[in-house]
């Protein structure tokens, strides 16, 4: 039971669960009997993520900017910046070892394990967040049209080069293992990596 109502989508995996509620982000363990709680300002419609034992989500600041934040859950742990600065650090996804995040022109995959980004350049937005499995990030990437119509639409690009093209918009990425899920149109496709 959560004290007040979250502001965005919770996270869980099999055995921890993480809410953001309006001022604080709480996480536990399904059989742990206390549930930690840290001070914090989630922005609204943005879910954690969970790396377990870390929690990340989505802060917006005073200046209008947003910032991943981060914490090791533990009682005397206190939540720390983890990406931020001027413009959008957004979208924070996890597949429960690593954590990602739109950065700008950038997709950034941390490992906590050993402290080490990745970073990849890549045109995305802000449709759908990326989704990240085994370390394979996949996102919706803005490109042109080939002329005559040389408008911008929407694939979706993985990071081992598997990806989704064609007529219309690829949206919503889903990453698990080979799989990859996605929308077109009123359609829900898969495609596997070779």
């Amino acid at each position: 039971r959560l004290p007040t109502p979250p502001v965005a989508p919770p996270a869980a995996d099999a055995l921890h669960f993480a809410a953001a509620l309006p001022d604080r982000v709480e996480a536990l363990a399904t059989q742990a009997r206390v549930r930690p709680s840290y001070a914090a300002r989630p922005a609204g419609w943005y879910p954690p993520a969970l790396a377990w034992p870390w929690v990340a989500w989505v802060e917006r600041t005073a200046e209008g900017d947003e910032d991943v934040m981060v914490v090791r859950v533990g009682p005397s742990e206190e939540p720390r910046l983890l990406a931020g600065g001027p413009g959008f650090q957004r979208h924070v996804v996890s597949d429960g070892h690593r954590l990602a995040w739109v950065d700008g022109p950038e997709l950034v995959v941390w490992s906590p394990t050993d402290d080490t980004e990745q970073r990849l350049a890549v045109q995305t937005g802000f449709h759908a967040a990326p989704t990240l499995s085994g370390g394979v990030a996949c996102w919706e990437a803005r490109v042109a049209a080939p002329p005559p119509e040389a408008t911008r639409h929407i694939d979706v690009q993985c990071s081992d080069g598997l990806a989704a093209a064609g007529p219309g918009d690829q949206l919503s990425p889903s990453r698990s293992g080979p799989w990859l899920m996605y929308r077109s149109g009123d359609h829900v496709w898969l495609r596997t990596a070779p």
